[in-house]
Protein backbone atom coordinates (compact mmCIF):
# COMPACT_ATOMS: atom_id res chain seq x y z
CA UNK A 1 0.00 0.00 0.00
CA UNK A 2 1.18 3.72 -1.34
CA UNK A 3 -0.54 5.59 0.79
CA UNK A 4 -1.04 6.09 4.44
CA UNK A 5 -3.31 3.86 5.68
CA UNK A 6 -5.88 5.04 8.02
CA UNK A 7 -8.39 3.11 10.71
CA UNK A 8 -11.54 5.05 12.97
CA UNK A 9 -13.62 2.47 13.12
CA UNK A 10 -14.11 -0.79 15.76
CA UNK A 11 -14.21 -4.32 15.60
CA UNK A 12 -11.63 -4.41 12.68
CA UNK A 13 -9.39 -7.32 11.53
CA UNK A 14 -6.61 -6.46 8.61
CA UNK A 15 -4.56 -9.07 7.55
CA UNK A 16 -1.89 -7.73 5.34
CA UNK A 17 -1.22 -11.25 4.02
CA UNK A 18 2.43 -9.85 4.03
CA UNK A 19 2.23 -6.76 2.19
CA UNK A 20 3.85 -3.79 3.06
CA UNK A 21 2.47 -0.84 4.67
CA UNK A 22 4.82 1.70 2.62
CA UNK A 23 3.10 4.70 4.35
CA UNK A 24 2.71 3.43 7.72
CA UNK A 25 -0.57 3.27 9.61
CA UNK A 26 -2.73 5.38 11.92
CA UNK A 27 -5.83 4.03 14.44
CA UNK A 28 -7.20 7.23 15.52
CA UNK A 29 -10.33 8.60 16.92
CA UNK A 30 -12.74 10.34 15.35
CA UNK A 31 -14.79 13.87 16.84
CA UNK A 32 -18.67 13.63 16.12
CA UNK A 33 -19.88 16.69 17.44
CA UNK A 34 -17.25 17.39 20.48
CA UNK A 35 -17.34 13.72 21.60
CA UNK A 36 -14.46 11.59 20.72
CA UNK A 37 -15.80 8.52 19.53
CA UNK A 38 -12.60 6.09 19.87
CA UNK A 39 -12.36 2.61 17.60
CA UNK A 40 -11.94 -0.60 19.82
CA UNK A 41 -11.11 -4.20 19.40
CA UNK A 42 -8.92 -3.94 15.92
CA UNK A 43 -6.00 -6.45 15.11
CA UNK A 44 -3.69 -5.91 12.27
CA UNK A 45 -1.75 -8.77 11.77
CA UNK A 46 0.72 -9.95 9.14
CA UNK A 47 2.35 -6.85 8.05
CA UNK A 48 5.76 -4.85 6.22
CA UNK A 49 5.89 -1.44 7.82
CA UNK A 50 8.31 1.13 6.30
CA UNK A 51 7.07 3.95 8.12
CA UNK A 52 5.44 4.65 11.67
CA UNK A 53 2.45 2.95 13.07
CA UNK A 54 0.49 5.52 15.04
CA UNK A 55 -2.07 5.07 17.50
CA UNK A 56 -4.00 7.90 18.58
CA UNK A 57 -6.68 9.95 20.39
CA UNK A 58 -6.78 14.07 21.43
CA UNK A 59 -3.52 14.32 19.48
CA UNK A 60 -1.06 12.48 17.75
CA UNK A 61 1.97 13.00 19.88
CA UNK A 62 2.04 14.65 23.60
CA UNK A 63 1.53 17.64 22.15
CA UNK A 64 -1.46 19.84 20.26
CA UNK A 65 -4.34 21.99 21.35
CA UNK A 66 -7.07 20.31 23.54
CA UNK A 67 -4.95 17.63 25.14
CA UNK A 68 -2.80 21.07 26.15
CA UNK A 69 -6.01 22.37 27.93
CA UNK A 70 -7.56 19.28 28.99
CA UNK A 71 -3.89 18.72 30.74
CA UNK A 72 -4.21 21.96 32.78
CA UNK A 73 -7.50 20.52 34.61
CA UNK A 74 -7.75 17.72 37.00
CA UNK A 75 -8.85 14.90 35.95
CA UNK A 76 -6.72 14.48 32.30
CA UNK A 77 -5.28 10.96 32.39
CA UNK A 78 -9.33 9.96 32.39
CA UNK A 79 -9.88 12.19 29.59
CA UNK A 80 -7.08 11.13 27.76
CA UNK A 81 -8.12 7.41 28.40
CA UNK A 82 -11.45 7.95 27.30
CA UNK A 83 -10.86 9.63 23.90
CA UNK A 84 -8.05 7.30 22.78
CA UNK A 85 -8.22 3.93 21.20
CA UNK A 86 -8.00 1.07 23.26
CA UNK A 87 -8.08 -2.85 22.72
CA UNK A 88 -5.81 -2.70 19.41
CA UNK A 89 -3.47 -5.48 18.69
CA UNK A 90 -0.73 -5.85 16.17
CA UNK A 91 0.52 -9.00 15.26
CA UNK A 92 3.22 -10.69 13.80
CA UNK A 93 4.42 -6.99 12.13
CA UNK A 94 8.10 -6.49 10.10
CA UNK A 95 8.53 -3.13 10.99
CA UNK A 96 11.44 -1.62 8.35
CA UNK A 97 12.75 1.62 10.46
CA UNK A 98 14.17 4.20 7.78
CA UNK A 99 14.15 7.52 10.66
CA UNK A 100 10.84 7.62 12.10
CA UNK A 101 9.51 5.78 15.09
CA UNK A 102 8.60 2.55 14.91
CA UNK A 103 5.50 2.10 16.83
CA UNK A 104 3.59 5.44 18.81
CA UNK A 105 0.79 5.20 21.32
CA UNK A 106 -0.04 8.41 22.14
CA UNK A 107 -1.63 10.00 24.74
CA UNK A 108 -4.29 7.97 26.54
CA UNK A 109 -4.02 4.89 24.31
CA UNK A 110 -4.68 2.19 26.69
CA UNK A 111 -5.22 -2.15 26.77
CA UNK A 112 -3.52 -2.36 23.22
CA UNK A 113 -0.07 -4.47 22.80
CA UNK A 114 2.72 -5.08 20.25
CA UNK A 115 3.39 -9.05 19.80
CA UNK A 116 5.14 -11.50 18.30
CA UNK A 117 6.97 -8.61 15.79
CA UNK A 118 10.19 -7.84 14.65
CA UNK A 119 11.30 -3.55 14.49
CA UNK A 120 14.67 -3.40 12.47
CA UNK A 121 16.44 -0.76 10.28
CA UNK A 122 17.42 3.18 11.57
CA UNK A 123 15.34 5.32 13.68
CA UNK A 124 16.09 8.86 14.59
CA UNK A 125 14.23 8.40 17.87
CA UNK A 126 12.90 4.99 19.45
CA UNK A 127 11.61 1.85 18.41
CA UNK A 128 8.26 2.09 20.40
CA UNK A 129 7.14 4.98 22.20
CA UNK A 130 4.47 4.71 25.24
CA UNK A 131 3.69 8.34 25.66
CA UNK A 132 1.96 10.23 28.80
CA UNK A 133 -1.53 9.01 29.93
CA UNK A 134 -1.21 5.64 28.44
CA UNK A 135 -1.83 2.43 30.16
CA UNK A 136 -2.31 -1.07 30.52
CA UNK A 137 -0.45 -1.97 27.11
CA UNK A 138 1.83 -5.25 26.36
CA UNK A 139 4.70 -5.56 24.23
CA UNK A 140 5.26 -9.59 24.22
CA UNK A 141 7.70 -11.94 22.51
CA UNK A 142 9.15 -9.24 19.84
CA UNK A 143 12.78 -8.90 18.46
CA UNK A 144 13.27 -4.87 19.02
CA UNK A 145 17.11 -4.83 16.85
CA UNK A 146 16.84 -1.34 15.66
CA UNK A 147 20.01 0.79 15.13
CA UNK A 148 18.74 4.13 17.32
CA UNK A 149 20.53 7.19 16.19
CA UNK A 150 20.35 9.05 19.89
CA UNK A 151 17.54 7.34 21.87
CA UNK A 152 16.52 3.87 23.92
CA UNK A 153 14.75 1.50 21.92
CA UNK A 154 11.48 2.33 24.23
CA UNK A 155 10.46 5.00 25.91
CA UNK A 156 8.06 4.65 28.76
CA UNK A 157 6.99 8.71 29.01
CA UNK A 158 4.20 8.86 31.93
CA UNK A 159 2.70 5.40 31.35
CA UNK A 160 1.90 2.84 34.01
CA UNK A 161 0.77 -0.15 33.91
CA UNK A 162 2.43 -1.54 30.89
CA UNK A 163 3.83 -4.97 30.39
CA UNK A 164 7.22 -5.76 28.36
CA UNK A 165 8.04 -9.45 28.45
CA UNK A 166 9.85 -12.23 26.85
CA UNK A 167 11.58 -9.77 24.27
CA UNK A 168 14.74 -9.98 22.77
CA UNK A 169 17.07 -6.65 22.64
CA UNK A 170 20.03 -5.73 20.44
CA UNK A 171 21.93 -2.67 19.43
CA UNK A 172 21.70 -1.04 22.66
CA UNK A 173 24.61 1.65 22.18
CA UNK A 174 21.97 3.87 23.28
CA UNK A 175 20.14 2.42 25.79
CA UNK A 176 17.01 -0.22 26.24
CA UNK A 177 14.29 0.84 28.48
CA UNK A 178 13.92 4.23 29.85
CA UNK A 179 11.31 4.81 32.05
CA UNK A 180 10.80 9.39 32.69
CA UNK A 181 7.82 11.67 32.52
CA UNK A 182 8.75 14.84 30.28
CA UNK A 183 7.97 17.14 32.35
CA UNK A 184 6.57 20.58 30.33
CA UNK A 185 7.18 19.71 26.46
CA UNK A 186 4.61 21.66 24.31
CA UNK A 187 3.31 23.19 27.92
CA UNK A 188 1.33 20.44 28.80
CA UNK A 189 1.30 19.44 32.61
CA UNK A 190 2.17 15.35 32.91
CA UNK A 191 -0.67 13.96 35.38
CA UNK A 192 0.22 9.93 35.17
CA UNK A 193 3.76 8.79 36.64
CA UNK A 194 6.01 6.08 35.09
CA UNK A 195 4.83 3.30 37.80
CA UNK A 196 3.30 0.05 38.37
CA UNK A 197 5.28 -1.41 34.89
CA UNK A 198 6.41 -4.94 33.98
CA UNK A 199 10.08 -5.39 32.50
CA UNK A 200 10.56 -9.46 32.72
CA UNK A 201 11.73 -12.15 30.70
CA UNK A 202 13.26 -10.32 28.20
CA UNK A 203 17.43 -10.64 26.58
CA UNK A 204 19.47 -7.65 26.28
CA UNK A 205 22.23 -8.50 24.10
CA UNK A 206 25.37 -5.82 24.38
CA UNK A 207 28.27 -5.37 22.43
CA UNK A 208 30.73 -5.60 24.77
CA UNK A 209 32.56 -3.05 23.08
CA UNK A 210 29.40 -0.67 22.89
CA UNK A 211 29.25 2.86 25.44
CA UNK A 212 27.48 1.77 29.13
CA UNK A 213 24.34 3.01 28.40
CA UNK A 214 21.59 1.73 30.46
CA UNK A 215 19.82 -1.26 29.49
CA UNK A 216 17.05 -0.23 32.00
CA UNK A 217 16.83 3.21 33.56
CA UNK A 218 13.71 4.32 36.15
CA UNK A 219 13.72 7.71 36.32
CA UNK A 220 16.05 8.70 33.46
CA UNK A 221 15.25 12.67 33.13
CA UNK A 222 14.17 13.54 36.70
CA UNK A 223 13.40 17.05 35.25
CA UNK A 224 16.98 17.21 32.87
CA UNK A 225 15.54 19.29 30.14
CA UNK A 226 15.47 23.18 29.54
CA UNK A 227 11.31 22.95 28.38
CA UNK A 228 10.44 21.52 32.01
CA UNK A 229 9.29 25.05 32.62
CA UNK A 230 6.95 25.41 29.87
CA UNK A 231 4.06 23.78 32.14
CA UNK A 232 4.02 26.06 35.26
CA UNK A 233 1.00 27.43 36.63
CA UNK A 234 -1.08 24.65 38.39
CA UNK A 235 -0.98 22.61 41.44
CA UNK A 236 -0.61 19.11 40.33
CA UNK A 237 1.24 16.63 37.85
CA UNK A 238 4.93 17.91 36.43
CA UNK A 239 3.94 21.45 36.50
CA UNK A 240 4.01 21.01 40.58
CA UNK A 241 7.28 18.92 40.23
CA UNK A 242 9.94 18.17 37.31
CA UNK A 243 10.80 14.82 39.04
CA UNK A 244 9.57 11.90 36.91
CA UNK A 245 8.60 9.44 39.97
CA UNK A 246 9.02 6.02 38.35
CA UNK A 247 8.30 3.88 41.24
CA UNK A 248 6.32 0.91 41.95
CA UNK A 249 8.22 -0.93 39.02
CA UNK A 250 9.18 -4.56 38.92
CA UNK A 251 12.31 -5.06 36.84
CA UNK A 252 12.81 -9.45 37.33
CA UNK A 253 14.26 -12.37 35.29
CA UNK A 254 15.87 -10.25 32.83
CA UNK A 255 19.12 -11.98 30.70
CA UNK A 256 21.77 -9.19 29.90
CA UNK A 257 25.15 -10.64 28.11
CA UNK A 258 28.15 -9.16 28.21
CA UNK A 259 26.19 -6.57 30.79
CA UNK A 260 24.12 -5.89 33.24
CA UNK A 261 22.99 -1.71 33.14
CA UNK A 262 19.88 -1.35 35.13
CA UNK A 263 20.01 2.27 37.10
CA UNK A 264 17.55 3.09 39.44
CA UNK A 265 17.02 7.19 40.32
CA UNK A 266 13.64 6.42 41.96
CA UNK A 267 12.17 4.44 44.46
CA UNK A 268 10.39 2.07 45.60
CA UNK A 269 11.20 -0.58 42.96
CA UNK A 270 11.09 -3.96 43.14
CA UNK A 271 14.41 -5.39 41.02
CA UNK A 272 15.44 -9.18 41.39
CA UNK A 273 16.21 -12.90 39.85
CA UNK A 274 17.95 -10.88 37.14
CA UNK A 275 21.06 -12.28 35.49
CA UNK A 276 23.98 -11.42 33.41
CA UNK A 277 26.00 -14.50 31.54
Amino acid sequence: MNKLAVIQDSNITLDCAGHALNKGMEITSKQVNGQWIPPQNVTVKNCTSRATIRVYGMARNGEGGELTNSSKQLGHTQRAQAAAPKYIRFENIDAQINGPIGFYFSPGVTHSEIINSRITGNAVSTSIYLDAESAFNRIINNTIATTTDKREQIAIDGSAYNQIIGNQFTNLKNGGIYLYRNCGEGGNVRHQTPTHNVIAENTFQHDANQPNEPSIWLASRNGNRLYCYLDIGVPFGSSSSDLDYATDNIIEKNTFINKQQIRVDAQPNTIRDNRIQ
